[in-house]
């Protein structure tokens, strides 16, 4: 008797749910900076970039302060953090490469187009030539029919050398020439100097009369007597 009225006693009972543990109230949300995307474009360059900066601390309640304080924050490195940094200076040398790509198809352009010019020119050159050797022969033919023994001068109505248009290669070579020259006279018109003591007995023989090695132990300053471009390319021929 007391083992079923135990059996009827825990079948009945109601199984009550475990106790839930108090939890912390959540956090609130970090308060983040305005974004603001920054974009450029320009169809000369081809190029389409947008960066987005972060306005830290500044006042964004009119557009007028917000376009004047974000250029202070971009100047001062406020506005951007490392990742945005690098995406300025990888769209500085974008913008770089492209305005150097534009220069160099221009004068490529210009050059093809002086050379064209060269071409016409040489075609109305031509021309007048044509006629005026059309002019000459009929003088020699009326002279041969008056003279039968008379001798006829050879007229050369066509060369093919003078009708030749160079090769875009030809351009591009001419051009790097070019470049080259520009850029060794613009390294010959900057001043190098080097101080006295730090030059070698040879190269100080060179500098002038009266420079032993004994002079060069003095170890003068850079500001009493100086190497000159002269000697030190001199110098580096030998």
């Amino acid at each position: 008797a007391l083992a079923a009225s135990a059996a009827e006693a825990i079948s009945s009972a109601v199984l009550l749910p475990a106790p839930i543990p108090p939890q912390a109230p959540a956090a609130a949300p970090a308060f983040e900076s305005p974004q603001v995307t920054v974009r450029a474009t320009c169809g000369d360059l081809d190029l389409d970039v947008q960066l987005t900066l972060s306005v830290v601390g500044r006042r964004v309640d009119t557009f007028a302060n917000l376009l004047a304080d974000l250029s202070t924050a971009v100047q001062n490195g406020d506005a951007l953090s490392v990742k945005q940094a690098i995406e300025v200076k990888a769209f500085e040398l974008a913008v770089q490469k492209r305005a150097q790509l534009r220069k160099e198809q221009h004068a490529f352009y210009a050059e093809m187009q002086r050379a064209y010019e060269g071409i016409c020119e040489t075609f109305l050159r031509a021309k007048r030539d044509y006629y005026r050797e059309i002019d000459h022969l009929r003088c020699q033919l009326s002279h041969r029919q008056r003279l039968s023994q008379a001798e006829l001068e050879r007229v050369v109505f066509f060369d093919p050398d003078t009708y030749k248009v160079p090769k875009w290669e030809d351009i591009a070579d001419r051009l790097e020439l070019r470049r080259w020259d520009q850029c060794s006279a613009e390294g010959k018109s900057r001043a190098r100097a080097m101080p006295i003591f730090l030059r070698c007995s040879r190269c100080g023989a060179k500098a002038g009369p009266g420079r032993s090695d004994s002079s060069l132990d003095e170890k003068e300053s850079a500001e009493a007597e100086t190497q000159t471009e002269a000697v030190a390319v001199e110098a580096a021929s030998d």
